[in-house]
């Protein structure tokens, strides 16, 4: 059956020198894994063009349920980054955020609602002309909630994960009110440092995130 769908692009795994595994969350059915054929060929070079760090995709493939590996039919962009893709501080976050999300949504079955927040996200990101540094950690705040671990609303007794006032008030607010919570830069690195051990602490099998550091860098 052919299934049309939006996908935000998360991995590209090497099989061999003519095929790639490409690990997409998908609309529809969650994170699923196509093999794409000539994406460093000559004529198929723009293939590439489409796998880039977070990119928003249209994706029309063969769902075939029992299969842990797709093939797609036709991919073409969803919606094309403006400014993301010239900006160094918006380049940090996705890499930050692509990261993240390759760890967190490994497994992630269909979850409409989810995707809908991180597709309007990422083209908030793109167009805003704000400050983005509480960008990412707002983001990974509303993503805990998604995955079942919002903050203050743990059911984990006596959680050893603590998160500092600021970033449970900075929760409570949406990407445009985001900036009326202030941070000097060593509590917004230390917010940060906060974020990822939370998620270490409620997602078994979370990796170490190696893009943070350069994050901590650039947003000040």
């Amino acid at each position: 059956m052919l299934t049309s769908t939006k996908a935000i692009f998360l991995q590209t795994i090497p099989l061999n020198e003519k095929r790639n595994l490409v690990k997409l969350f998908t609309e529809t059915d969650g994170t699923l894994a196509f093999a794409v054929s000539g994406m460093y060929r000559a004529k198929k070079g723009k293939k590439t063009a489409f796998f880039q760090p977070l990119s928003l995709l249209e994706i029309v493939f063969e769902n075939k349920e029992k299969k842990s590996i797709q093939f797609l039919k036709e991919v073409r962009f969803d919606y094309a980054y403006v400014n993301a893709g010239n900006n160094i501080y918006k380049i940090s976050v996705l890499f930050f955020l692509n990261e993240v999300l390759i760890t967190t949504l490994r497994e992630q079955e269909s979850n409409p609602a989810l995707f809908s927040f991180l597709h309007s996200a990422l083209q908030y990101l793109d167009i805003s002309d704000e400050n983005i540094s509480n960008f990412p950690l707002l983001l990974l705040l509303k993503l805990s909630a998604y995955m079942g671990f919002a903050p203050g609303y743990s059911s984990i007794h006596n959680e050893p994960i603590l998160l500092p006032e600021k970033l449970l008030t900075l929760y409570r607010c949406n990407f445009t009110e985001m900036n009326q919570i202030s941070f000097t830069n060593q509590e917004r690195r230390e917010a940060l440092k906060n974020l990822i051990d939370y998620f270490k602490f409620h997602l078994p099998g979370f990796k170490e995130i190696k893009s943070a550091a350069i994050l901590e860098e650039v947003l000040v």
